[in-house]
């Protein structure tokens, strides 16, 4: 099995248009992978496994993503004249001893990475980034709770009321009786309104435990900065245990502040709670968001450095580290010494 040490030496002071990604953040081993600049992944698969070579400054690193391509993606490399260069290969297996190699990229150049290893401050979306949410799930919750699902003519209702709860122009005990109204409550089911309401959301535990590494590394920080209502903050905190991730949270109903898609009021404040975690201005700022409009208000403060469409954990952990802030593979808090 692969070294994540190996692999924090090569990527964590120097740039490919490829670098070695862990799909399963979450689990005690790493399943390597490996993604390149144009946003596609290589997988191994059956007899075929891809592998990262690279000599930098007379260090040789070779990177295969199964163990049994190891020797050959080494003995390649031992062939190879050209210095601070890397290659992408492909290597099968037809036999116990034979392989056969193709070179997929290169020789390409190494470039170094910008070295902000403190003072990285990380503005977070929630839904869609790191919890899978469907409104549509509710209809589950609400047959779970109470026995039976809503009418149609309900959920449109409540459909229509949720933005401007979102946005705080509606509060909680409005939006309850609203709910009620739609649905035939009483306040005495307010609880376990709150616990089907809640049913929309899955943990994304591949991004919760990449975001828990950052974390752990000194000098990181992160807020979430969420399009989101209370009732779903109050019940995700206590159903999956994100107190550490969702404190000092930038929600959008909360007093002077306005969804993302409206203007960067909330990319603003956010600013401001993670430089105070920080205890010091952020050498890097960068905003995750799945949604471009989202993203757009955030690309206007000019404070922000960067941001990040969001698709898949392995993508953000690559566009993490090409704007400055490589995440160490390693599961320790600090990567290996290059």
């Amino acid at each position: 099995m692969l070294d994540a040490r190996e692999v924090d030496a090569l990527h964590h002071s120097w740039c490919l248009p490829y670098e070695l990604v862990d799909l399963a953040p979450h689990q005690e081993e790493p399943s390597w992978a490996v993604a390149l600049d144009d946003g596609n992944l290589l997988r191994p698969h059956g007899p075929y496994a891809p592998a990262v070579v690279a000599r930098v400054q007379g260090h040789e690193h070779v990177l295969a993503t199964e163990a049994w391509a190891q020797d050959a993606a080494r003995e390649f490399l031992a062939q190879q004249t050209t210095d601070d260069a890397g290659w992408l290969l492909r290597i099968g297996r037809s036999g116990a001893a034979e392989h056969e190699l193709r070179i997929w990229s290169g020789p390409d150049p190494v470039s170094a990475r910008p070295a902000r290893d403190h003072g990285v401050a990380l503005l977070m979306d929630f839904g869609k980034v790191l919890c899978h949410f469907d409104y549509g799930w509710f209809v589950w919750g609400h047959s779970a709770v109470f026995g039976h699902e809503p009418s149609p003519e309900a959920l449109l209702a409540i459909e229509a009321a949720r933005p401007a709860f979102e946005a705080g122009d509606l509060g909680e005990d409005a939006f309850f009786q609203l709910c009620a109204e739609q649905l035939g409550l009483l306040e005495a089911d307010r609880r376990l309104f709150d616990a089907a309401w809640a049913n929309i959301l899955r943990l994304h535990d591949d991004m919760t435990g990449l975001l828990r590494r950052a974390l752990e590394q000194p000098g990181w920080e992160a807020v979430i900065v969420s399009n989101i209502d209370p009732i779903l903050v109050r019940e995700t905190v206590a159903r999956f245990g994100l107190d550490d991730i969702f404190r000092d949270g930038v929600f959008s109903y909360e007093a002077d502040l306005r969804p993302k898609h409206e203007d960067s009021s909330m990319w603003r404040c956010a600013i401001e709670r993670v430089g105070a975690r920080l205890g010091e201005t952020p050498q890097l700022i960068v905003a995750t968001d799945d949604t471009p409009a989202n993203l757009l208000t955030a690309a206007g403060e000019a404070q922000i450095d960067g941001t990040i469409l969001f698709h898949r954990p392995w993508q953000w952990q690559f566009e993490l580290g090409r704007h400055g802030a490589y995440l160490p593979r390693a599961r320790a808090s600090v990567p290996a010494a290059t």
